[in-house]
């Protein structure tokens, strides 16, 4: 089982949130994949604002693995995404 979660858009919204551990770190977008990360799970601390986009931590190099989190349960209606950029 995978530490990853993905949770449901919430209305209005064009993304996901992607949950560590139980923890809120980043999102998904709903039409292209992209995937950011915001608050990094491994040091604790919000993410530089250019570095949200590479899904790696400006602060000490902590990644989104990607492998893992297209494995993640992701419930949602609809096809699931085919690969996450």
């Amino acid at each position: 089982m995978s530490d990853y979660q993905i949770l449901p858009a919430e209305p209005e919204h064009k993304q996901r949130n992607i949950l560590f551990a139980g923890r809120s770190i980043g999102w998904i977008t709903l039409d292209s994949q992209r995937v950011g990360l915001e608050q990094c799970p491994a040091c604790d601390r919000e993410n530089y604002a250019f570095s949200v986009l590479s899904a790696k931590c400006a602060w000490c190099g902590w990644s989104i693995d990607k492998d893992k989190l297209s494995d993640a349960e992701q419930p949602q209606s609809g096809p699931k995404p085919h690969a996450i950029y």
